[in-house]
């Protein structure tokens, strides 16, 4: 849709936090009042908006997932592999720190699975936490903050490795197991479909290095 690729170039920016509905109307060459045959406000295209930039990508990390042991190992991989795409495509990252501003980091769906994620390790005894939210604002709250560092340029190589130890501390785990954990060589990622405008990244690389394509 394209007021969906115009808000992705405007939120997609450092400051695009401040998009307005008309700034995104201007963008896509429609009337305001053609906006409201989309979206009743800047909520609804918010919420569609980060559905559309984590849908594919997310489907990509749980395949990877897939081949883990448990929610330590998960969790872990899930952290690293969405900072490790902040760096590689600042337009996506930017537009998923901005577009998250005073909601919920990468939307409403990812919340409710990192929710999930979080009381099946403490289901386990991964994770003694007495409350799944505690744990799922630790991830969600520490992914947005280290997302805005990594954007900013000002954190070392890796940093998305450093933060998925502490978000894993933070969360109950030893130091011993979070250390081995988050040292271990990310799994391959099936690719992104390459006709997604949404994610500009190539992945697939090994041990979590992810390659770009030339920005369009």
């Amino acid at each position: 849709m394209d007021l969906l690729a115009s808000a992705l170039e405007l939120f997609g920016r450092p400051h695009g936090r401040n998009t307005r509905i008309e700034d995104v109307c201007a963008r896509a060459g429609i009337s305001r009042g053609t906006f409201y045959n989309y979206f009743t406000g800047i909520e609804p295209l918010l919420e569609a908006l980060s559905d559309a930039l984590t849908h594919d990508f997310d489907r990509s990390v749980h395949a990877a997932m897939e081949q883990l042991a448990g929610p330590l190992e998960r969790t872990s991989a899930a952290v690293r592999y969405y900072l490790h795409a902040t760096r590689v495509d600042s337009r996506w990252g930017w537009a998923v720190v901005n577009s998250s501003v005073g909601r919920t980091l990468y939307g409403n769906r990812i919340t409710r699975q990192v929710g999930i994620s979080i009381q099946e390790g403490m289901d386990s005894g991964d994770f003694p936490l007495d409350n799944p939210d505690v744990g799922r604002d630790i991830v969600l709250g520490t992914g947005i903050a280290a997302s805005v560092t990594l954007l900013n340029g000002k954190a070392p190589d890796d940093y998305p490795e450093r933060i998925a130890r502490q978000v894993l501390l933070g969360l109950g785990a030893s130091s011993r197991r979070a250390t081995v954990v988050t040292a271990r060589p990310l799994h391959q990622l099936p690719r992104v479909e390459t006709g997604s405008i949404f994610f500009r990244g190539t992945l697939g690389a090994p041990a979590g290095r992810l390659r770009t394509r030339p920005a369009r």
